[in-house]
């Protein structure tokens, strides 16, 4: 039984692996609960807002590349980093169409391809420190 269900747990790590290194979920601006709390949400709402508006674009992304001896996919760490620039002007109360139509076309720009059974040698390092503090301490 728990081999069958073994290869369900992959979407769920990867879905860690975005939060911890793309999104950069630990990375907080300040040391209260509070900013700590608006920190997590909105990089969590960044990242959904994000996967959201790339899955029409992958569809599209998709039929595209059909030709191709690869299909594309949406870079979504690319995405990403726009996201964290306009997700504030998205927000705002001005018109969103033109800050939507330049990321749909982003997404179509920067795809990459998806290579199936590739798989590189791991390379033990010594850890570094994450992050580092973006505030400035008290003296």
């Amino acid at each position: 039984m728990f081999k069958d269900s073994y290869q369900h747990r992959w979407p769920v790590k990867e879905d860690y692996k975005v939060l911890k290194l793309r999104v950069e979920v630990e990375n907080w601006s300040g040391k209260s609960p509070l900013s700590i709390y608006q920190d997590f949400h909105a990089k969590v709402f960044t990242a959904t807002l994000t996967a959201i508006l790339a899955q029409p674009a992958q569809a599209v992304v998709a039929q595209q590349s059909q030709a191709k001896q690869y299909t594309d996919q949406v870079n979504f760490a690319h995405l990403l980093s726009k996201m964290k620039d306009t997700v504030v002007l998205l927000l705002r109360r001005t018109p969103i169409a033109d800050i939507l139509a330049s990321l749909w076309q982003i997404m179509l720009r920067t795809v990459e391809p998806i290579r199936p059974g590739r798989k590189y040698p791991r390379h033990k390092t010594a850890k570094r420190k994450r992050f580092a503090m973006t505030y400035k301490p008290l003296h």
